[in-house]
């Protein structure tokens, strides 16, 4: 069975793709204004996250052992995503199954799906396929689709929890079982690392032009200021216990000698 909205959401990418290769880097923009035609029911999405939120980290308060964002999207991560898919991006529920949910640790967080695919449903992305130069062919196309629905869906859930986190499409691969295609995906939830990476390489690259003439003492003041949010990230992560502040004192002086 085909969800009567997708007819009309792939007709809108089809208008707002054309000349352009739907790939990875697909344009953001275009997905949210799928969301946003929907005014209402995507303001109800973002509420009922929100209030979700809120009431888990009142709860949290309480807690004698404080659980993180990957208990809370462990509760209810599926229901989120059944409803987002349903009713912005046309997908059938009934097609879709978790097939695994395990949390890895206090900042992983792992969901396992099948979508089974329908007759009717692989002749619509092949045929938006075909009308889309330069795109991906048939059911590959429908795996793009995939990856970048769950791109923005991670984007909406980490401005409402401010979180530090990344959600995204792990891996995709179609698959058949008794001539029924489906597509076999992993959805990792994890700790967004962009801030430590981009403070390390300024630390970095701070120790290694030190020994260059002619570089502009602005260039240098940028760089030393990377390096000093990251000894915070370091002190604020580790500061409870003071044996962990010592570790990380002597961590942060062996990478200081490296870098030397």
């Amino acid at each position: 069975m085909v969800n009567k909205e997708l007819f009309y959401i792939l007709d809108f990418l089809r208008e707002n793709l054309k000349n352009q290769i739907f790939s990875l880097k697909v344009k953001k923009r275009v997905f949210f204004e799928i969301l946003e035609q929907k005014e209402q029911k995507y303001n109800e999405l973002k509420e009922n996250i929100s209030s979700k939120w809120q009431d888990f980290k009142n709860k949290n308060q309480k807690r004698v052992v404080r659980k993180t964002y990957t208990t809370f999207l462990y509760e209810n991560f599926h229901n989120f995503f059944e409803y987002y898919l349903n009713t912005f991006f046309g997908f059938d529920c009934n097609s879709l199954e978790l097939k695994l949910k395990e949390k890895i640790s206090e900042t992983n967080l792992i969901l396992e799906y099948n979508y089974y695919l329908s007759p009717e449903e692989i002749g619509l992305y092949e045929k938006i396929s075909n009308e889309l130069e330069g795109n991906l062919y048939g059911t590959l196309f429908f795996t793009g689709y995939v990856f970048s629905v769950i791109t923005i869906f991670g984007i909406i859930i980490k401005r409402l929890i401010n979180e530090k986190i990344l959600i995204s499409l792990d891996c995709g691969i179609i698959k058949e079982e008794k001539e029924q295609k489906y597509l076999n995906f992993l959805i990792i939830v994890r700790e967004d690392k962009k801030e430590i990476f981009n403070n390390y390489i300024c630390m970095t690259l701070y120790y290694f032009l030190k020994q260059f003439k002619n570089i502009p003492d602005e260039y240098y003041e940028n760089l030393l200021l990377g390096r000093e949010k990251l000894y915070k990230l370091a002190l604020n992560k580790y500061s409870p216990k003071e044996e962990i502040k010592e570790k990380i004192a002597d961590l942060l002086f062996y990478f200081y000698k490296k870098c030397k």
